[in-house]
């Protein structure tokens, strides 16, 4: 984010990223405004899967890098492919960003 430009910023990411030696491209995008909250990344992540022609479902996540209530795991075909929510806002205060900020990451492989 970038703190000498006006807000909303909205910025993504895709990649290839290594976990435990496997190899996954991810999709990876965050918002942030004094707006920003749970129904604004839901909103993206239902485009995004709709477009994408994928059904999917949300269940309760336990992510640390998100507040309580305000993330979920995102679920296809039973297996977890990704989670999206309200950031913690200490992760907010370290950085020096001072508004809300939400985000998500999908799998895009699995």
């Amino acid at each position: 984010m970038n703190q000498h430009r006006e807000l909303p910023q909205r910025i993504f990411e895709a990649g290839d990223v290594v976990t435990n030696s496997n190899n996954g491209l991810h999709l990876a995008a965050v918002s942030i405004s004094p707006q920003a909250n749970f129904t604004e990344i839901r909103k993206l992540v239902d485009a995004l899967m709709r477009e994408c022609l994928v059904e999917y479902e949300i269940t309760e996540s336990d992510d640390p890098a998100f507040m309580e209530v305000r993330r979920a795991d995102i679920i296809v075909n039973g297996k977890k492919i990704g989670v999206m929510g309200e950031l913690f806002p200490q992760i907010i205060v370290n950085f020096g960003l001072g508004q809300p900020i939400v985000g998500f990451e999908i799998d895009l492989i699995d």
